[in-house]
């Protein structure tokens, strides 16, 4: 999806940038689209800002965006160094953001350069590791619990202990969370988890068009899928030793908490089978 599809005229104020927020259907989902890529929600907006309406200076954006001048130095400086602005030899300044195409590349690139290089130290770091002595040893069964900040790290719990799930792999989620799981190429994962090992594999959300249509995505021969009217209950997702609940979103973004306490995970077993059976 390219922000070029949209006319923008140069003389857009910025009650017109706004009202473009407002009757754009598309400008929250792109929005949550740019939240995968290390972006915050203030980077967005001024990146988003300077691709529909064009080169501005500082107290353009300050203005338009109601952000404070001295923050939105920062926040352009960060954009800058992540290759997704760029300025003008005039002065005063005016920045401009980079084709989106462009700048989606340059973050991939980044992002791919950081893999790489953790990939590469990996076996060194595990080396010097197993050279140290331990004082402790993990005891794998004792019962844990563990908060998670962001969806990233959310995401890398779901596919850990995918990995480690032996028959049952249990997902209760509204939507809006549906979504960015599917985006997140979850159930993928979980299609090649169960072509090495067969799961027992449901799912249970709200009705809505946007559930219908990730649903009509993925395998529903591998994924049992049942539908509620609503769903007022944090999304969670079970397997026989793990469970994640999605907790409230604050400011900071989505948080999670995982635990391997049994008689948790049981519960939201007995849970998950009464809504799933009841509906």
């Amino acid at each position: 999806m390219q922000l070029s599809n949209y006319t923008v005229h140069p003389d857009v104020s910025k009650n017109d940038h706004r009202n473009f927020k407002e009757s754009n259907p598309n400008y929250q989902e792109i929005f949550q689209y740019l939240s995968n890529y290390k972006l915050n929600n203030k980077e967005i907006k001024i990146f988003l800002y300077l691709s529909q309406l064009g080169p501005k200076k500082v107290y353009e954006i300050n203005q338009s965006l109601n952000i404070q001048r001295s923050e939105v130095y920062i926040l352009l400086k960060n954009l800058e160094e992540k290759g997704l602005i760029c300025r003008t030899l005039e002065k005063p300044y005016k920045f401009c953001a980079i084709e989106i195409e462009k700048a989606l590349d340059n973050m991939i690139s980044e992002e791919k350069i950081n893999i790489k290089n953790m990939e590469f130290t990996k076996e060194n770091i595990l080396e010097v590791w197993d050279n140290i002595p331990k004082i402790f040893v993990d005891d794998n069964k004792a019962e844990k619990i563990q908060i998670l900040e962001g969806k990233k790290r959310i995401i890398t719990k779901l596919f850990e202990f995918l990995e480690r799930t032996g028959s049952e792999y249990k997902i209760l989620m509204a939507d809006k969370d549906l979504i960015w799981l599917f985006n997140h190429q979850l159930f993928e994962k979980i299609e090649e988890k169960n072509k090495k090992n067969k799961l027992e594999i449901k799912l249970i959300t709200n009705d809505t068009i946007n559930s219908r249509f990730i649903i009509d995505k993925i395998n529903t021969r591998v994924i049992s899928c049942t539908y509620l009217n609503e769903l007022k209950l944090n999304g969670f997702v079970v397997s026989d030793n793990d469970l994640l609940i999605l907790l409230n979103d604050d400011s900071s973004g989505l948080n999670a908490l995982w635990t391997n306490h049994n008689s948790l995970i049981k519960t939201h077993n007995i849970l998950f089978e009464k809504m799933y059976k009841e509906f």
